[in-house]
């Protein structure tokens, strides 16, 4: 699942490189919401909206600090749901004790 998020990161970042004005690309990506969160980059990292070359109200820009309780609480939830899908799919299940235990012995009878 890592590998997944590094390889996804690494697209993005391809992406946004191969735009004709590379920091608008990188702008808008920071300031556009995350879908778990609800929330942006950049509106975690400053407590308010980025202004864009999209028309915004003054009073969006102030500062209003996302309650990060929700936002982890939203973030944890999307991320059980993904794992739930992601194992329904390619099989992942959970260990018993029975079955380490099974696969230790037979690890130990093929060492010795």
């Amino acid at each position: 699942m890592i590998n997944g998020h590094a390889e996804r990161a690494v697209q993005i970042a391809k992406t946004i490189l191969r735009q004709d004005d590379p920091l608008l690309a990188l702008m808008t990506y920071r300031a556009t919401p995350n879908s778990s969160t609800g929330a942006s980059p950049a509106e975690l990292l400053m407590g308010r909206k980025l202004r864009t070359t999209l028309p915004i109200l003054q009073d969006n820009l102030k500062p209003c600090w996302p309650d990060m309780d929700k936002i982890q609480q939203a973030d944890a939830s999307a991320k059980q749901k993904q794992a739930h899908f992601y194992n329904r799919r390619n099989g992942g299940f959970f260990l018993t004790v029975n079955f380490l235990r099974h696969f230790c012995h037979l690890v130990l009878q093929s060492c010795c």
